[in-house]
């Protein structure tokens, strides 16, 4: 970005990246983490936008913003958008304290469950039932109910009390095992998000949450968003996990404004928590992104919120599609598929020779 010291912004964004922390901090945070007062990103981007329309006076955007360097002595910026006020007050908590950082670390206890049905059975995995990852003739009734109850249904954990998910598309899912986990703090105390939930990172294979700060009242003096927990250095990944009142997890969402999660790193965290011992039969995650659902403009005018728009299914179920698709990737199906759509063929013969001159993909 212009008029920022890119050296200082990669030395932050890539710390971690090379013991597998691949997630870096989106584009759009690096005016907040640039910051030394680490201002809430949004205003900082009302500033910028303003520099960009004057041309850039200064050079450097701080030095116009805080009036130091070739700036120094002039009158501060100061915006009705956005007032001097509010721009130096509302500021973003980033941790570079070790020991702190150890004070966000959850711990996962888990037990296994003695049951004969921890796994739906309705559904034989069999072609003629259409069976496997998705029952097709079920699955455009699920994905209705689904939206129907996402909607209405958002904040509603109680459901996940102690029961596995069984929506009836599942096929054999008895392979991911079923136990009780339960998420702990560094004080050994259940952690109970309620339905609002917590956001975490996932760094050097340790899961760190915290309530999410957005409000400024009372002791909260600083916002806490993703990147405080390491100050903007990569992680592994981040979301939002939901948990019930016995500190076991219920749903998990890749929603992440910092870091973007995307399908490799929602993947990278199921493996992480099928790892530690928690049953991916046992709680739900957001595919919107994946199913690139519609935030469709509500009554009122507005887009609707990610939480206004989730697609949920169970983890089991994003688990496998997730390992397929990755591996139909690595063995090329898709670019097969693409050579394919793209080759403007007459028949599906021509289409075949056109591709690899043999007839055999």
């Amino acid at each position: 970005m212009k008029g920022l010291k890119s050296a200082r912004i990669t030395s932050i964004i890539n710390r971690g990246f090379n013991r597998g922390n691949t997630s870096q901090l989106h584009r759009k945070a690096w005016l907040e983490v640039s910051d030394k007062y680490h201002r809430y990103g949004k205003n900082l981007r009302i500033y910028y936008k303003k520099w960009g329309e004057l041309g850039f006076p200064g050079k450097m955007f701080f030095d116009w913003l805080d009036s130091k360097g070739e700036r120094a002595g002039m009158e501060l910026p100061n915006l009705v958008e956005c007032s001097r006020a509010i721009l130096d007050s509302d500021t973003v908590k980033y941790i570079s304290s070790e020991e702190k950082q150890k004070s966000y670390l959850m711990r996962i206890e888990c037990s296994e469950v003695e049951s004969q049905t921890s796994v739906p059975n309705n559904t034989p995995s069999t072609p003629e039932r259409g069976g496997g990852l998705f029952n097709s003739n079920n699955n455009n009734n699920n994905n209705n109910n689904n939206n129907n109850n996402n909607n209405n249904n958002n904040n509603d954990i109680s459901q996940f009390d102690s029961t596995p998910n069984t929506d009836d598309h599942f096929g054999d899912l008895s392979a991911f095992g079923d136990t009780q986990a339960e998420f702990f703090d560094c004080k050994n105390e259940r952690v109970c998000t309620g339905p609002e939930g917590w956001i975490f990172v996932l760094r050097d294979n340790n899961l760190y949450a915290a309530p999410k700060v957005t409000t400024l009242a009372g002791r909260s003096k600083q916002r806490f968003h993703h990147s405080s927990f390491f100050g903007g250095k990569a992680v592994e990944t981040a979301g939002i996990i939901i948990t019930n009142a016995s500190g076991r997890l219920v749903r998990l969402f890749p929603h992440s404004g910092h870091y973007r999660p995307g399908e490799a790193q929602l993947q990278r965290c199921l493996f992480f928590l099928q790892r530690a011992g928690v049953s991916l039969l046992r709680f739900e995650v957001d595919l919107q992104q994946t199913f690139q659902v519609a935030r469709k403009l509500a009554p009122t005018g507005r887009k609707n919120t990610k939480l206004e728009s989730l697609h949920l299914r169970s983890a089991a179920l994003v688990a496998a599609f997730l390992a397929h698709k990755a591996m139909m990737i690595g063995e090329g199906v898709f670019s097969q598929i693409h050579k394919v759509r793209s080759c403007k063929a007459t028949s599906v013969r021509d289409a075949l020779l056109k591709v690899d001159n043999q007839g055999n993909l």
